[in-house]
């Protein structure tokens, strides 16, 4: 049970694992897979509607559950993601309505969610849509910055950019990127609230579940 409970924190990977622990009775193990799939921003709701029969044979409280599941994930998530590396302090980055300021200025004091977006990509008016569609979650607002890192910036699409709601780095000398180390579009970078690179994802929902959960312990 420990080794399970060690090895996954991701929570697209919990369910089919809590079905094989139930089919084999391990109730205990599976209740706390289940607080973890719980304690998700995107998974919790359906979650406890999935297993609420599990959790009332099991004489579960569901709120000390949620509450337990999500310190335990937290721990989780950070332990799982041990980078060390840092993005600069003094990098300049432009934005795309032309003001500008260093990374040690801009990056600090809440988890953020890079999205590195290029246009010459397919489907990339979609992929930002989608990342803008998850930065406007009510369990996102005011706890994770979201910014969107254009590069090459192309004239042509300035003004789609500006309309965005997240604001828009043009990093046309790929600096920034090179910090990163984040080269392939569309990928979603993590930070910390002090720079620390966290995570590199391919996946928006993933790098919004690691940021939530960093937002959570700070």
């Amino acid at each position: 049970a420990d080794d399970v409970l060690a090895m996954v924190w991701k929570p697209q990977d919990v369910q089919p694992v809590v079905d094989l622990l139930l089919a084999a009775n391990d109730t205990t193990t599976a209740i706390r897979l289940i607080g973890m799939l719980a304690a998700d921003p995107i998974e919790g709701p359906d979650a406890f509607q999935a297993y609420g029969s599990v959790l009332n044979a099991a004489g579960v409280d569901s709120a000390a559950l949620l509450e337990t599941a999500s310190d335990e994930l937290t721990v989780r998530v950070l332990s799982s993601l041990s980078s060390t590396r840092y993005l600069p302090d003094g990098i300049a980055v432009s934005f795309s309505d032309g003001t500008e300021m260093t990374a040690g200025d801009y990056f600090r004091g809440r988890p953020t969610v890079l999205l590195m977006w290029r246009t010459d990509v397919g489907r990339a008016v979609e992929t930002l849509d989608n990342f803008e569609a998850l930065a406007a979650e009510p369990w996102v607002a005011d706890r994770i910055r979201t910014t969107v890192i254009s590069a090459p910036p192309e004239a042509a699409n300035l003004e789609e950019l500006k309309r965005r709601a997240s604001p828009v780095i043009l990093d046309g000398g790929y600096e920034l990127t090179e910090s990163l180390r984040a080269f392939g579009a569309p990928t979603y970078v993590v930070l910390d609230s002090d720079r620390r690179i966290v995570a590199t994802v391919r996946e928006a929902s993933t790098a919004f579940r690691i940021a939530h959960h960093l937002a959570a312990d700070s």
